[in-house]
């Protein structure tokens, strides 16, 4: 049925936001946690609420799509059926050559962090840990 397609489209994401959510509530629960562990488990939460506004997007191919995709008419699902293939690629290239697009989505995504009770200095220590080559 369509509510079973769009559910399972949006299984996805949803648990991406469910374990971004998981991983603030330990570093808020356990505020006397080893300091490495504490910016590591930030920017794992940061990666999942970012992979959870990426993939809920309604663009063909992503979960966001399928998501609503049972309930378009015809045409714009046969137009979706012909975009997925490249849409994913159109939407990468956007996020990297036009800043305005990737400030948008970092925008929200940074949003939804602070939503769920994300610690966006943990989570910027954890990157430049991550990035030990720079």
């Amino acid at each position: 049925s369509r509510s079973v397609s769009s559910a399972v489209s949006l299984a996805g994401p949803l648990s991406n936001l469910l374990l971004g959510v998981l991983f603030t509530a330990a570093v808020a629960i356990f505020p006397g946690m080893p300091t490495g562990l504490l910016f590591g488990l930030s920017l794992l939460a940061l990666f999942q609420v970012l992979a959870f506004v990426l993939n809920i997007l309604p663009v063909p191919g992503l979960d966001g799509y399928g998501a609503i995709e049972p309930y378009l008419p015809p045409q714009a699902r046969e137009f979706g059926a012909k975009a997925r293939p490249w849409a994913p690629l159109v939407l990468f290239a956007l996020l990297i050559a036009v800043p305005e697009v990737a400030e948008v989505f970092f925008s929200i995504a940074y949003f939804v962090f602070d939503a769920v009770g994300g610690d966006h200095t943990a989570a910027m220590v954890g990157m430049e840990l991550f990035q030990f080559w720079r």
